[in-house]
């Protein structure tokens, strides 16, 4: 009996020594591709098939996952990348407390986006953002530590790493020139403008933003296409209010606009044509600030209404003289203001005092 057991156990032993053997090789076919000839021949193989199909569905997926990412961060209509990338880079470069690090932030405003959209039409705004991309990219390209990112509808923001001040301010004068040419080959206003400061590690990101919108609060007041560049690292965003504050107070103290028009024709034959009415705005030595900074800045400051009761005033004014009752006027009024009880008052007693000329206005 006790030699049964003995044998037992030796076969029993025996046998899990084969087994520990036959899955040790067969490990070692999963883990070594290049392994000579092996014992297994038909399972090795299946192994290994199944091993390159996983490897295959594996490279699928990182490939489709980086498609993914791109896209996330990818402006469609330029190619450029988007807001979300401009604040990642922006983020890493200030949270960078290993080493320090310095850079160029630019805020480029396509000055005219929204006015291309209303008289030539939205296909007409698409070419001008996308001619404005391509511009950028064409004067940053000798540049190489540059990305260049669509963060809005109408503004591109720069970074360009390792970047000296003297060397950005060389980059905003080239960009002027070329935003200079394309606004006169295309008939516009202006086409962009341009708003620089520094980035350094261990600011925050509000504080190097709010530095580079007072820079193209400056650049907008101060010429056509113009660029600005802002150090100073002290209140930079009440200094930016404080500053278009009395930017609008000059405009409605001194009545600086001057109001252009273009006729709209009718979509059915019982409405009558009228004239739309655009407003300009004139800074210091005669020059044009853009429309629609003025219009978002008084609201930011809380001017709109006695901007747009001036706009309205002037416009009253001079179509007192010119019609003869068979012109009509249109008249934008942002909903911001048209929303204001007070500014609605106003307003009926305007057109009552002007009852002659009230009804000749589309608002």
């Amino acid at each position: 009996m006790s030699a049964l057991i003995l044998v037992g156990a030796f076969f029993n032993v025996m046998y899990y020594r084969s087994f520990k053997k036959v899955e040790a090789t067969l490990i070692n076919e999963i883990a070594d591709e290049n392994k000579g000839t092996s014992p297994f021949i038909k399972v090795s193989e299946q192994l290994l098939e199944q091993k390159r199909v996983f490897h295959r569905a594996l490279q699928n997926q990182e490939k489709q996952i980086l498609q993914l990412a791109h896209q996330v961060n990818m402006d469609n209509l330029t190619g450029l990348n988007n807001r979300h990338a401009f604040r990642k880079e922006l983020t890493d470069i200030l949270s960078n407390e290993d080493e320090q690090q310095h850079a160029i932030l630019s805020i480029i405003r396509a000055s005219e986006l929204n006015t291309i959209n209303s008289q030539r039409g939205f296909q007409h705004g698409d070419e001008y953002i996308v001619s404005i991309a391509n511009i950028i990219t064409k004067v940053t390209q000798h540049h190489p530590e540059t990305s260049l990112f669509r963060i809005s509808g109408s503004d591109f923001a720069l970074i360009a790493r390792d970047m000296t001040v003297s060397d950005a301010q060389s980059m905003a004068k080239k960009l002027k020139v070329q935003f200079d040419q394309y606004q006169v080959l295309n008939k516009l206003e202006s086409t962009a403008y341009n708003g620089m400061s520094s980035i350094i590690s261990g600011q925050l990101p509000e504080q190097v933003l709010a530095r580079t919108d007072m820079a193209l609060a400056k650049a907008q007041t101060e010429g056509v296409n113009n660029w600005s560049f802002e150090q100073s690292d002290h209140e930079e965003s009440k200094l930016g209010q404080q500053h278009w504050r009395s930017i609008i107070e000059e405009i409605i103290a001194k009545r600086a606009l001057m109001l252009l028009h273009q006729p709209i024709q009718a979509i059915h034959r019982n409405m009558k044509g009228y004239q739309e009415i655009f407003t300009r705005f004139i800074g210091q030595n005669n020059s044009m600030i853009p429309t629609d900074t003025v219009f978002a800045m008084a609201q930011r400051v809380d001017l709109s209404v006695k901007l747009e009761q001036l706009i309205l005033e002037t416009v009253v004014s001079q179509c007192r003289h010119k019609t003869d009752g068979t012109n009509r006027w249109g008249v934008n009024i942002t909903s911001a203001t048209i929303q204001n009880s007070s500014f609605i008052v106003w307003l009926e007693r305007l057109l009552l005092r002007e009852s002659n000329i009230a009804d000749l206005f589309n608002f």
